[in-house]
């Protein structure tokens, strides 16, 4: 996100199949890591187990492609 010359919030993207796949890439190595480290009651590792299953899920078109946009 960043400042718009109206000085409103905007961005380039929302919810990008790219965003939400290294988010859950990331997600899914600090939970990884924990386990290695025994830190599994950590409360941000229960933040982001919580987050986890609600990533927007990768979405297929009917052609066989990756859906890169969210369509509202």
């Amino acid at each position: 996100m960043f400042i718009a010359p109206d000085g409103n919030p905007a961005s380039v993207s929302y919810s990008s199949t790219m965003d939400m796949a290294i988010i859950r890439e990331v997600f899914s190595e600090i939970v990884s890591a924990a386990e290695v480290l025994g830190r599994t009651d950590d409360s941000i590792i229960g933040k982001v187990r919580e987050a986890q299953p609600r990533l927007l899920p990768t979405k297929v078109a009917r052609d066989g492609s990756i859906m890169e946009w969210v369509c509202k």
